[in-house]
């Protein structure tokens, strides 16, 4: 739920970027459409969050995104400090599918099946 909410919240305000947010993804060479497609990639994945069966779906592509912001923040911008955020919260994503039992890798996914199914 508060992985969910968390995205839903920035995803809406990168749907509508102010302009110093828009300054900075400028200043790191991406085009004015990279972030407003963020946001809405980030709506998409919490509403597969929520539905039944696509959890895997929503907390692959969040983990995709935290991906991408660590690469940003440690190679467009170096800025190391912003790296843990993105790091937790694509732990938060990949420990959301195994709960929700729709990940099974090896003897961890089918324990995290067997306790929560």
């Amino acid at each position: 739920m508060f992985l969910g909410a968390g995205f839903a919240f920035y995803g809406y305000f990168d749907l509508r970027p102010r302009a110093t947010q828009q300054g900075e993804f400028h200043r790191w060479g991406f085009p004015r459409w990279v972030q407003p497609a963020g946001g809405a990639l980030q709506l998409v994945a919490v509403l597969l969050l929520v539905l039944a069966g696509t959890v895997a779906y929503g907390a692959g592509l969040l983990v995709v995104m935290m991906a991408f912001s660590v690469y940003v923040h440690l190679v467009k911008e170096y800025r190391p400090r912003a790296v843990p955020w993105p790091l937790v919260l694509g732990a938060l994503a990949v420990l959301t599918a195994f709960l929700y039992g729709a990940v099974a890798i090896g003897p961890v996914g089918l324990v995290f099946r067997a306790w929560f199914h």
